[in-house]
């Protein structure tokens, strides 16, 4: 497995569009593997994982089985349930829309659904940005037996499951995740485009960029599919999760795809100047049988997918133990004076009109930004790989990057999540 993984440095040469390609450390290398390996021999994980850093592939490789009555491996072309990070092309296909003039992110809920409650007040950026209060249909007790979510359903009647419960706030002041929000999304874009919504997602998204083995639309069949399984303390063999139709979670979370296509969709959106404004940013999936991550770390050109068919597997611990081997060269020491200039009471004002008052203080080599009171930011440290640059990093490992930037007077002024959520900032004095 070990040799494996050192050959495959040359393997998707196809894939690779960098140029300005590193000498992978095979001792790296190899320390990884048996990282996930030491989960696999544990009964805690069974999955694919691609990992890729400055135009190299790290890894590349199946673990456990996709099949595990039939003793079927997986591999790097095995077909997964992305889970919610199916909201990453949910995401992307809104914003290719509104680039053709299709919609505008600045539409309301009511432009769609007219008779919808407080429509009027909810924009697609609300939904986009988990903003909009609607409550999450998951927090339905309805969903808390998965042979429920098996039959076919049309969205307009999953929509009606949620459509007339209260906002649990006033939309765009504070921010709550909610699969509805994405439900919704969905449902405007077929709406705003005329065409389904699986068909947008696999022409616009998959098709264009040859991600050949991701899927949409369920019934058009799958090549090399792993069962979901639910995986209490190691059990040997694990037991199948029942299954659920796409129906019942489209937007939110119907899609399936491979590690080598998420290479793909990673290679479109840092290398491709045309794909980059499609970069929704680093997600966590769960369900039905299955978990996944796509963390893409622009500044570093360092991407990690795992897509797992354990629905408990403990990806969150492996990511961050995976994180800390990769980013051992990258992260700096900054003197007491440079990271004091980044702290303060400031104003937070997002793009679409949330904002807060944050706090960014000095611990020790590192910084914290904290909005105390508020579910509009949340809480997170960040570790500088520049000057003016920092990776994130929150309670289940590092997912993302910061960058500040400074008046001429040298005062904090905008904070940029992940090279897309422009954020100003303004001292309170």
């Amino acid at each position: 497995m070990i040799l494996a993984c050192l050959v495959i440095f040359g393997f998707l040469s196809g894939c690779v569009q960098n140029n300005q390609r590193a000498t992978p450390d095979p001792m790296i290398i190899i320390q990884i593997d048996d990282l996930i390996n030491g989960y696999t021999e544990d009964g805690e994980f069974s999955g694919s994982v691609l990992i890729a850093e400055k135009g190299s592939i790290l890894i590349n490789q199946g673990y456990g089985f996709a099949d595990f009555e039939h003793k079927i491996p997986n591999t790097p072309q095995t077909q997964f349930s992305m889970g919610s990070v199916t909201k990453l092309f949910t995401c992307a296909a809104i914003r290719i829309a509104a680039d053709r003039g299709l919609l505008s992110q600045d539409d309301t809920l009511a432009d769609y659904i007219p008779d919808y409650p407080r429509g009027d007040e909810i924009t697609v950026t609300h939904l986009l940005s988990h903003s909009s209060g609607i409550p999450d249909i998951f927090n339905d007790l309805w969903y808390a037996d998965p042979f429920e979510t098996q039959d076919p359903i049309t969205i307009e009647a999953l929509i009606d499951r949620f459509k007339f419960e209260s906002l649990e706030f006033d939309p765009g002041t504070q921010s709550e995740y909610s699969n509805s929000g994405f439900i919704l999304l969905a449902y405007i874009l077929q709406q705003a485009t005329g065409i389904t919504y699986y068909d947008f997602i696999e022409t616009e998204i998959f098709s264009s960029l040859k991600m050949t083995d991701s899927i949409a639309d369920w019934d058009s069949g799958f090549s090399n599919k792993a069962l979901g399984y639910y995986n209490p303390q190691g059990v040997d063999p694990p037991s199948r999760h029942p299954d659920v139709h796409h129906t019942q979670i489209v937007g939110t979370g119907n899609l399936y795809s491979t590690v080598e296509d998420f290479y793909r969709w990673y290679q479109a959106i840092h290398d491709d100047e045309s794909w980059r404004r499609y970069d929704c940013g680093p997600h966590y999936g769960r369900g039905f049988g299955y978990k996944s991550v796509f963390i893409p770390i622009h500044s570093l050109d360092l991407m990690i997918v795992m897509l797992s068919n354990f629905i408990d597997a403990p990806l969150e611990q492996m990511v961050l133990e995976i994180e800390e081997l990769l980013l051992e060269d990258d992260l700096i020491e900054l003197d007491r004076e440079e990271l004091d200039s980044y702290t303060g009471e400031f104003h937070a004002q997002f793009p679409d009109g949330r904002e807060t008052r944050i706090f960014i203080t000095r611990v020790s080599g590192y910084l914290t930004v904290n909005d105390p009171g508020s579910k509009v930011f949340g809480f997170f440290s960040l570790y500088p790989i520049s000057t003016d640059q920092f990776i994130m990093k929150r309670g289940h490992g590092y997912a993302g990057q910061v960058e500040f930037h400074k008046d001429e007077d040298g005062n904090l002024m905008l904070m940029i999540l992940n090279d897309e959520e422009f954020i100003e900032l303004t001292v309170v004095e």
